[in-house]
């Protein structure tokens, strides 16, 4: 009875810990792909004057993956389709707090 016991203690714990562990991964994979995203603007805005909607669509498929819908949204925004509001900009994600989605 006891290893029964410790074997499901050990499988909720597992359970519990790929589910943290899952969240912080894809909390990870945003940012990193919002840094990338704004170092992006930097070169295109600066050097090239490239437009804001252009740099959108030029994303690459795996940043555009980890970015969560935000620039899809972020396009339906600036095509004039959506109303900027944080409903709408951040429908797709969850994982951020409301102070993180006044930073970015």
């Amino acid at each position: 009875m006891k290893i029964v016991i410790l074997i499901c203690t050990f499988v909720i714990c597992v359970f519990i810990g790929y589910r943290f562990s899952r969240k912080y991964k894809v909390r990870l994979n945003f940012f990193s792909a919002l840094v990338s995203l704004c170092q992006k603007f930097d070169v295109e805005i600066n050097f090239s004057r490239t437009k804001v909607k252009n740099i959108f669509l030029s994303i690459d498929e795996k940043t555009r993956q980890k970015l969560c819908g935000l620039d899809e949204n972020y396009i339906l925004y600036l095509d004039g389709q959506k109303e900027f509001s944080y409903e709408t900009l951040y429908k797709k994600i969850s994982f951020l707090k409301d102070c993180e989605k006044d930073i970015i």
